[in-house]
């Protein structure tokens, strides 16, 4: 896979981590022709320790040691932005009496995702819903590992890849649902779930990707749409701590998935929004790749619509994966609009 595309969207940016080259040894020059030894390099040196303690510049290549070809495409930047609460939250400190009494919090992100697997259709349609504030601060990282295996993946600034989608040239493709439980079902210290979609992003197959996912050490449940390219299969894979999982195959009958559990017995908090986007999903017939799309589009109900627009969670974008066509298409705005920002190959 190339590092950068042929064409990128009009509107977005394509740029290399790595343009600028690797830090020299400190017996050589910088590489600069005005450079006069070790007095300018050390200066050199100083300036980039300064820099260190600022926030980066250039979101993470999701690993500690350099990933070859790495790039990312972002759309325009918006103003007044901050990053995102989603994997700092259970690090802060909550106030009050320390009983265990919890307070419901305003969701900062939602997901809605349609699965079809029939003769004649073979999809995964799903929303990528967060904080307002996550508008023009996300990233389509694309990344070759030194083993060869490449992947693509949609990405929160500053988070690892990924929280919401992706895939590898092995031909395992995901999204992803969160599926907040109570703090009970919460394990302190285990693996955290970004840690665990950002393993995924190297599944060798179907059957390795929910090895992966059904580790019996992770904190906290995810629900997982998975998708076998090659073999043209898809399930949805409900986790929880404590080594529990349940497994819902696609098929004909469309499958719909919010923010709540729907297989897995686990204690989960009560999400209206997503119950309300259920309900209506319920009263939709979906049966090909455009009455998805539409779903997906669907405003019918004004406090938790289907697709949102503020003023807190915003659809950041629309996602298709077609297993017939091989293909990763992102919509830009309402999907039922059929604006197609990006045509990605997964194959």
């Amino acid at each position: 896979m190339s590092s950068t595309p042929d064409a990128a969207p009009a509107g977005t940016r394509w740029a290399s981590p790595w343009a600028a080259g690797s830090p020299t040894s400190s017996g050589a020059g910088c590489g600069r022709t005005s450079c006069s030894g070790n007095s300018c390099c050390r200066s050199r040196r100083r300036r980039r320790r300064r820099r260190r303690s600022s926030p980066p510049s250039r979101p993470p290549t999701g690993r500690g040691t350099r990933a070859t070809g790495t790039s990312w495409w972002a759309p325009p930047t918006a103003a007044g932005s901050r990053s995102s609460t989603k994997e700092i939250l259970p690090f802060i400190p909550k106030e009050g009496d320390g009983h265990g009494r919890e307070e419901e919090e305003e969701p900062d992100g939602d997901c809605s995702d349609v699965l079809i697997v029939s003769d004649s259709t073979a999809i995964a349609a799903h929303n990528e819903d967060g904080n307002v504030a996550l508008l023009g601060h996300t990233y389509l990282v694309r990344a070759t590992l030194p083993d060869g295996l490449s992947f693509t993946a949609y990405t929160c600034a500053g988070e690892l890849p990924s929280c919401a989608f992706g895939f590898n040239s092995n031909g395992v493709a995901f999204t992803l649902d969160s599926v907040p439980p109570v703090n009970d079902e919460i394990v302190a210290g285990a693996i955290a779930r970004n840690f665990v979609s950002r393993d995924l992003l190297e599944a060798k197959n179907l059957e390795d990707a929910m090895r992966r996912i059904c580790s019996p050490g992770v904190s906290v449940g995810h629900s997982y749409n998975l998708m076998d390219v090659r073999g043209r299969r898809i399930v949805n894979v409900e986790t929880a701590s404590g080594n529990r999982f349940a497994v819902h195959e696609a098929g004909a009958t469309p499958f719909f998935h919010a923010n709540m559990y729907r297989h897995l017995q686990v204690k989960q908090v009560q999400d209206e929004n997503s119950m309300s986007r259920e309900k209506r999903a319920a009263q939709c017939s979906v049966d090909s790749k455009e009455t998805a799309l539409s779903l997906l589009g669907d405003t019918a109900d004004d406090k938790y619509p289907i697709y949102m627009t503020g003023p807190t969670l915003h659809t950041l974008c629309t996602v298709l994966v077609d297993l017939d066509k091989e293909t990763m298409t992102i919509y830009k705005g309402n999907p039922k609009n059929g604006e197609m920002t990006l045509i990605l190959p997964m194959l």
